[in-house]
């Protein structure tokens, strides 16, 4: 027959690397899809992770705006006490805080809701003016201090105070 060839039978050498070829084939085409999703997977964590600092960025914008705020209330706070701390010292009310100070000062067991710890007896430590009628007052009895506001109530006549809850 002429035209027709004859099929030789494969040797085993040649069986051989045909089989190794395929088999690393397969290998690269598995570890080729192995890459491929962690590259998605990569991709799809990127993208959440632009999300996230945009809403980061917004967030610090909004902070960055708020502080802004707070430190002008702050500047402006400072610039108030300046202006009340050169005031010359009004004589009358000087007096008028010396008195109230005393009366308090006698009176805090029966100013304050807070009864003494171990039956002992309270002892102001400190009063502070926020106006002719509302301070602050702290106070302790060996044990434990506490603060309270207290509104000054008729300092003309018949002082009273009373606890700000």
């Amino acid at each position: 027959m002429r035209g027709v060839r004859e099929i030789k039978p494969m040797s085993k050498k040649y069986l051989f690397i045909i089989i190794a070829l395929s088999t690393i084939s397969i290998c690269l085409g598995i570890i080729s899809i192995y890459f491929y999703t962690r590259i998605q997977h990569n991709r799809n964590q990127n993208s959440m992770l632009q999300e996230k600092v945009s809403e980061y960025e917004k967030q610090l914008e909004l902070d960055h705006e708020k502080l802004i705020k707070l430190e002008k209330q702050v500047n402006d706070l400072k610039n108030e006490l300046e202006y009340y701390a050169n005031i010359p010292k009004n004589p009358f009310y000087e007096d008028y805080k010396k008195r109230i100070s005393e009366l308090i000062q006698k009176d805090i067991a029966k100013i304050v809701s807070e009864k003494p710890f171990h039956g002992g007896k309270w002892f102001v430590t400190k009063i502070r003016f926020f106006d002719p009628s509302l301070g602050s007052v702290e106070y302790e009895d060996g044990h434990n201090s506490l603060v309270s506001q207290i509104r000054i109530i008729r300092p003309d006549e018949n002082v009273r105070f009373e606890e700000v809850k």
